[in-house]
């Protein structure tokens, strides 16, 4: 498009793209380095307008520059947040303008009166609501702020690799490690779970399909019970149980909710917690609960509310044997 004022093919914009400003602060100073802001100035020269002269000082062409700079109600603001000097009023080309001040030290409070100055300019064009300016002065240094803290360009935090285990609170008695899973389509919820002794070695292990539901809690929620279940039907008296659902584990620590739309099974899971035995839960990252997660996707395309597996199922071997000589998984 053809400018008035500059040969269109000696301006570039590149310089813009590469500001760290949100997206819609870099299309604004766009349009206004390629002079295409709707301000009267350009609507008179399409002869879109009657005249080009603001309505609010009625002294001045309504440019873009005037509207966010030179009006009386934008010099207000400006000169709340600081900008007094003459040199910052004198240059009258809105490019270089806004290539000066968002290229110094001050940019940020500088674009957030940019950007408030013109949010006042429409607030007074479309709904004839002009900001008092201690109001827009507050805004502006709330939003540089705001800039300062998302786009600062501070350095990107070292990442701190973390690596997880089978058994990573090294508990000295039976693991159960369980864990639910919704798959397919359409979805199917399923669990699963096993028992081993703490040196890793296999004691057995459960799996089964619930008909009826794609709710993930439910599925955790049952594979903890049936785990559970299992563990003291084979008379062990100390077991410690892992989840990977950290949701789960917070519930069955809190009191159980009363409205809660599986209250009964959460109870019931306290309940198995509190018998006679040493039970406990807690939780474990996902790269932890491998076996688990294998045993709770087996049975995906199965209608069996419950199979116990006396052997380990193929394909689950090679996670046994990760899991017994304590291999550590990277997680970020």
């Amino acid at each position: 498009m053809k400018q008035r004022g500059r040969d269109a093919t000696s301006i570039s914009w590149a310089w813009i793209w590469r500001l760290r400003l949100p997206e819609k602060i870099k299309f604004l100073v766009r349009l206004a380095h390629n002079n295409v802001v709707l301000t009267l100035s350009l609507l008179n020269h399409r002869n879109l307008a009657p005249n080009a002269l603001c309505p609010r000082c009625s002294s001045s062409e309504e440019t873009f520059l005037h509207c966010i700079r030179d009006c009386p109600t934008s010099t207000r603001l400006w000169h709340a947040l600081g900008f007094t000097s003459v040199e910052f009023f004198s240059n009258t080309d809105v490019s270089c303008w806004l290539k000066q001040g968002l290229t110094t030290q001050s940019s940020n409070i500088f674009v957030a009166g940019v950007w408030w100055s013109w949010r006042n300019w429409n607030s007074i064009c479309f709904s004839n609501i002009s900001i008092l300016t201690y109001r827009l002065a507050m805004e502006a240094r709330n939003l540089s702020t705001t800039l300062i803290s998302c786009f600062s360009g501070s350095p990107t935090p070292t990442i701190v690799d973390k690596w997880v285990r089978w058994n990573s609170s090294n508990q000295s008695c039976i693991i159960l490690n369980v864990d639910g899973s919704c798959l397919g389509n359409p979805i199917r919820a399923g669990f699963g779970g096993l028992l081993r002794h703490q040196t890793g070695h296999w004691i057995t292990g459960f799996s089964g399909y619930i008909a009826g539901t794609s709710d993930i809690l439910l599925a955790e929620l049952h594979a903890i019970h049936r785990g559970l279940l299992l563990a003291k039907e084979m008379n062990f008296q100390e077991v410690f149980c892992y989840t990977d659902s950290l949701h789960c584990v917070q519930i069955l620590k809190e009191l159980t909710p009363k409205f809660h739309k599986y209250a009964t099974l959460i109870q019931d899971i306290k309940d198995l917690l509190n018998l006679d035995w040493q039970a406990s839960i807690d939780h474990t990252l996902r790269e932890g609960n491998n076996c688990a997660d294998f045993l709770a996707k087996t049975d995906a395309s199965s209608t069996s509310e419950l199979v116990v597996h006396i052997s380990p199922p193929t394909g689950l071997f090679d996670l046994l044997d990760s899991d017994s000589a304590g291999t550590r998984f990277r997680r970020l």
